[in-house]
C-alpha cells in the first residue's frame, strides 16, 4: 500500500500531518510532504492514513494498492 500526494493541490489543511506524523510531515508553508510513500503494515497506521485521505479538504491524497 502506498500513498500519493499531489503537491499542486495541497493547501495545508493539516489533517494528514497532525494526525499521522509517522507518514506525513510539513514544509515551510505548512503544506504536506511524504516522509515515505510506503504505508507501514500496521493496521492502525493504515486506518489513520485512510482517514487522512478521506478528510483531506482538497483531495490531494490518494492510496495506491500494491
Amino acid at each position: 500500500m502506498k500513498i500519493r500526494l499531489d503537491t499542486a493541490v495541497c493547501r495545508g489543511g493539516a489533517r494528514c500531518w497532525e494526525n499521522v506524523p509517522d507518514v506525513f510531515g510539513k514544509d515551510e508553508r505548512n503544506h504536506a510532504v511524504l516522509k515515505s510513500a510506503d504505508i507501514p503494515d500496521d493496521p492502525q497506521v493504515q486506518s489513520d492514513v485512510s482517514w487522512a485521505v478521506s478528510a483531506c479538504p482538497t483531495g490531494a491524497l490518494s492510496i495506491i494498492e500494491d
